[in-house]
């Protein structure tokens, strides 16, 4: 069976979208390379699969499957290479098919690589093998160690060379079908663990893999009328934090189809509250969908023990969690808001029974968790008994005196440049407006057109693949296409522009959060919206007619690509959303009447 690390679409991978790419890791008993896992989950934030932790995760759900394990293992069993790679599939599955994983210990034999090539095949980029070599004389020393300490009935001599034997006689074969294909990277693991990891970080440098900063995690909690959805949304436009809210990520996800939404639905079905791993897992997706990249304020949580259980558990490897802001309110205020809000929300448990009991759990549940984030020193509170205004302006003070207002002594950082995209289909005016707003605001206009236009000019490898894309029909990539953004941006002395065309699709948005360098903000994207209708008249006035059916296609397939990113965008609230049917003044006098408002005209 042959090694893949193709990255091309597939009928496993729709549309192009970028492909979740695996690392093998591989090592005998004692050789450390859990050790190296955990380091590596820090500094490059890769998910950490570990079949053994699949297997008992999928034992504890119960139902068929489970029972079916159960028996496997209780009878002395190996469990079976397909069973092994169906849990893997449906682990990266359930996390949208992307994302940088690391198989801990898999593949073990050929028999598993064999299920892998047959069940998940090219529908993920499997990178490389990372083999940890080390010695049985060091392997055994260290197991025998652990084995004065670890309780473990494995940890002893005879076991020892058993397992040893085992490995070999299993991994060995696996590791020559990798060779064949040019893909183990092998690292000495006699040294110590830091000077091992020394060698693994020189290894992932030289095949193209980078660290990647930790994301920053804020979590906000307060009782019900307490306030703090109105102080997350100030506090998420002025400082840049992505404001998640873990109602709205279960209501998004029963929207979706998977594995993760079909648990959630039984769960739900069977009038049983979500379990903390679940909810945590939303949260690891969500993040996951931006590349692990930004900050994020948690609203509502961590509400009680099991949330921090299922959080230490699932992402504190993969996060920094910079404080928990706890917004504080007697219950005779937030009980007289509730009351007063009562009379226009129409929300049934918005009356002086239901608050008193919501009160009461609340307190129960989060005194605990207070206490946690109080001994660790990360507890922030806030009284929100006052006005708004005052609260922010308090908020803002906590900021600074926390570090969290960015740079040095409590500053915002310095204007840097940015991006706002522009998006929109063929006649709805991109470019006379684009132009417009370049003159009158002092924004720099570019166009992926004519970008990759005078790329195809050149005789280099990007102009090639450009031209290979435009001649198949395919999407030329988003690391293409925002590299030449990124080139004209800094060769630019502006430091605001409009980029019409951008961007097109998911690709697009990847490869623009993927910027490590001296990263250019996108700071809102602006969508041209215009009817069906009014668009088939313009289409059909400017366009000859053995052209028409092409450009309502480009406009099909547009609207399809850009949906999400432009829901994405709306709920960060970084959506400018302009409607282009009326005459061309007129929709340039809106925009400029929205420019004015987000103070784009400074």
């Amino acid at each position: 069976m042959g090694c893949s690390s193709s990255n091309s679409a597939d009928v496993n991978n729709p549309g192009n979208a970028p492909k979740a790419e695996v690392i093998f890791i591989l090592g005998g008993p004692g050789s450390g390379k859990g050790t190296q896992c955990e380091k590596m989950v820090k500094d490059y934030c890769f998910l950490h699969v570990s079949t053994g932790d699949l297997l008992r995760a999928e034992r504890q759900k119960g139902g068929p499957d489970a029972e079916e394990l159960e028996n496997i293992m209780r009878e002395g069993k190996l469990v079976p290479s397909d069973t092994l790679v169906k849990l893997i599939k449906k682990e990266i599955e359930s996390f949208g098919n992307t994302g940088r994983y690391i198989l801990d210990g898999f593949p073990r034999s050929q028999d598993n690589w064999e299920s892998w090539t047959r069940i998940i095949g090219n529908s993920v980029n499997a990178r490389f093998l990372l083999m940890f070599e080390c010695s049985e004389a060091v392997m055994e020393q260290r197991l025998l160690k652990r084995g004065e300490t670890s309780g473990r009935a494995d940890d002893n001599a005879e076991t020892i060379k058993k397992r040893f034997a085992t490995f070999m006689n299993e991994t060995q074969p696996v590791v020559a079908t990798f060779e064949k294909q040019n893909m183990v990277v092998k690292v000495s693991a006699e040294a110590t663990p830091d000077e091992v990891y020394e060698n693994v970080k020189k290894q992932l440098t030289n095949k193209g893999v980078q660290p990647q900063k930790r994301p920053e995690v804020l979590f906000v909690l307060g009782g019900p009328g307490s306030g703090k959805g109105t102080q997350c949304a100030r506090i998420s436009k002025d400082f840049q934090y992505v404001h998640l809210s873990t109602g709205d990520l279960l209501r998004e996800e029963q929207k979706k189809e998977g594995p993760m939404q079909a648990e959630l639905k039984a769960i739900m079905e069977a009038g049983k509250l979500v379990p903390s791993d679940l909810v945590v897992k939303l949260m690891k997706k969500e993040l996951l969908r931006r590349q692990f990249r930004g900050k994020y304020l948690l609203d509502g949580f961590p509400r009680n023990q099991d949330n921090i259980d299922s959080w230490n558990k699932i992402l504190a490897p993969l996060v920094d969690v910079n404080c928990l802001l706890y917004f504080e309110c007697s219950d005779a205020e937030m009980t007289k808001r509730l009351l007063e809000r009562a009379k226009t929300s129409g929300r049934a448990d918005d009356n002086e029974e239901t608050i008193k009991k919501r009160l009461t759990t609340f307190h129960s549940e989060t005194k605990p968790v207070l206490g946690v984030f109080k001994d660790q020193n990360k507890l922030k509170v806030i009284n929100s008994e006052q006005l708004v205004d005052v609260v922010y302006s308090n908020v803002k003070k906590q900021f600074k005196s926390s570090g969290l207002a960015v740079t040095q002594n409590g500053q915002r950082p310095a204007k840097g440049k940015y991006v706002i995209g522009l998006i929109g289909a063929p006649g709805t005016g991109k470019q006379v407006q684009a132009s417009r707003i370049s003159k009158r605001f002092g924004f720099q206009h570019f166009s992926t057109k004519l970008l990759i236009r005078d790329e195809i000019k050149k005789n280099t490898p990007d102009s090639q693949t450009i031209k290979d894309c435009q001649k198949n029909n395919q999407p030329i990539p988003g690391k293409i296409v925002v590299k030449l953004i990124i080139a004209a941006v800094n060769q630019s002395k502006a430091r605001k522009f409009i980029i019409d065309g951008f961007p097109r699709n998911q690709d697009n948005l990847n490869a623009w959060y993927a910027q490590t360098s001296n990263p250019i903000r996108l700071k809102y994207i602006m969508c041209f919206a215009c009817s069906q209708e009014v668009l088939d008249k313009r289409i059909a006035a400017d366009v000859a007619k053995k052209d028409q059916a092409s450009i309502q296609r480009k406009v099909e397939i547009l609207n399809n690509q850009t949906n999400q990113i432009i829901q994405m965008f709306k709920k960060d609230e970084r959506l400018i959303e302009i409607n282009t049917e009326p005459s061309a003044d007129e929709v340039f006098t809106e925009i400029e009447k929205v420019f004015q408002a987000k103070k784009l005209d400074r």
